[in-house]
Formats: C-alpha cells, sequence, structure tokens
C-alpha cells in the first residue's frame, strides 16, 4: 500500500511540475510576442529632400499596427518585416529613387531615403518635377525659371507619376541644363523640332532639338550682341552658325 501511495505522489508531482512548466513556457511566449520589451521604440526617417516624411511615419506607424495570421503584431521589432517597409515606400512614393530599412537594438527603425534630384519641371495638364532620367516624380508649380527651367510640349498627352518627359533626353542633358539656366530661360515650348526659349529678360529664343548647335550660336550670340537684352524681340540660332535677331 505503502509503494502505491508513493507513485501517486510521484505522479501528481509529475503532472504538477508538468503543468507549471507548460504554464511558464506559454507566459515566456506569451511575452516573447506580446511584452513591450519587443516593441518598436520609434521611426526616424533619413535623408528625405522631397517625401513628406511626416506621412511616410504614418505609412509605417499604420504598417506596424497590422497583425500577421491575425495574431502575430507587426510592431514586434523582429517581426516587422523590413521587405514590406521597403516595397510600400517604393511603390507609393514616386520621389524615392531607394531606401534601406534598419533596425537598431534599440528597437528603433532607421529608414534611409534617397531622393530623386529634379533636373527641371513638365508641364502638360499639371506639373512636376523630373529627375536626371527624365522621370516625373514630385507635383509642382509652373516655375518662373528663377530655380528650374519648366518644359512643356504641343498637344501632348496628359502624363502622370513615374512616366518619362517628352524632351527627348536633351532636358535631361545636365551640361544643357545648366546651360539653359546660366542664360535665364524660363521655359521651353517644344513643337515637334522647333524649340521657343522664354527668358527672363522677356525676349524668346527659336532653336532646334540640337544641344550642342543651340548653345554653340547662343553663345556667339552673346559674344556678338552689346545691346539692352530687354530691347529684343526674339534670336533665332536655328540656322548653322548664322544668327538673327529682332
Amino acid at each position: 500500500m505503502a509503494l502505491k501511495s508513493s507513485n501517486k505522489k510521484h505522479k501528481f508531482f509529475f503532472r504538477l511540475i508538468s503543468i507549471l512548466l507548460l504554464i511558464g513556457i506559454l507566459f515566456l511566449l506569451y511575452w516573447f510576442v506580446y511584452g513591450n520589451f519587443w516593441k518598436i521604440n520609434s521611426i526616424e526617417i533619413v535623408d528625405a529632400k522631397h517625401t513628406d516624411v511626416e506621412l511616410l511615419k504614418t505609412d509605417v506607424y499604420n504598417i506596424s499596427q497590422t497583425k500577421k495570421f491575425l495574431i502575430i503584431p507587426n510592431n514586434h521589432i523582429l517581426f516587422l518585416s523590413k521587405k514590406q517597409i521597403m516595397d510600400h515606400i517604393m511603390n507609393t512614393y514616386p520621389s524615392v529613387e531607394n531606401v534601406v530599412v534598419d533596425k537598431t537594438k534599440d528597437r528603433d527603425i532607421i529608414i534611409n531615403i534617397k531622393d530623386r534630384m529634379p533636373m527641371g519641371v513638365w508641364c502638360d495638364e499639371n506639373c512636376f518635377f523630373f529627375d536626371d532620367e527624365g522621370i516625373l516624380f514630385k507635383k509642382s508649380f509652373d516655375f518662373t525659371g528663377a530655380v528650374f527651367t519648366t518644359w512643356t510640349t504641343v498637344a501632348s498627352s496628359s502624363l502622370k507619376f513615374y512616366d518619362k518627359t517628352l524632351c527627348l533626353d536633351i532636358c535631361v542633358d545636365k551640361k544643357f541644363v545648366g546651360f539653359l539656366s546660366k542664360n535665364r530661360i524660363k521655359k521651353v515650348s517644344m513643337s515637334g523640332d522647333d524649340f521657343k526659349m522664354d527668358t527672363e529678360y522677356g525676349f524668346y529664343i527659336k532653336s532646334l532639338n540640337n544641344a550642342s548647335t543651340t548653345m554653340r550660336n547662343l553663345s556667339l550670340f552673346n559674344n556678338e550682341y552689346k545691346g539692352d537684352l530687354k530691347a529684343l524681340e526674339y534670336v533665332d540660332v536655328r540656322f548653322g552658325d548664322k544668327i538673327f535677331y529682332k
């Protein structure tokens, strides 16, 4: 009888220990999944120049508040998917050229943004900044030429984010764009191969869709003409090395 009683006690203690161990494992698992120790501490956006930082932070916060499989929190520093954040940014923010997401030991999310840099402004029904590949990435107003040259074309289709400009790459020629800025060209209107370039001085320039010829002939004009630029009506640099002005 004593032996049976001892066996019952052993089984009881074994079951008790097993239950306590299971409770401990479940508690540890709950702490690991839902404990505050693992929650994201902060979200930081770095180097963004043309991206709405506050809106992006809100987007990332909203992503962190969702759950995987309806139970696993996304605000867990280990469970939050860096790829999910990067994919969302690249698909939602045309201004972003590249993004890197890092997690720190302090449970911070650091989002390094490389924004597209504007080369000019493209206008049809709306105005957009475009980068050095001609990609439209951010809405703009119609600049006066003080900062960026505005490009437009006759009877063009309406463009949208991620579309490319219709200027046949001449508007992303850095040397030519710099030349336009130096010569105070505020707007370029294209019609086929003909360019009409409005200057800040009030006169306009007739040219062809050829950067080297335009720069050469306009430089010749600048060296030749010594009068008041504001008195000019137009300058025509379309014909070889012959320059006409009125």
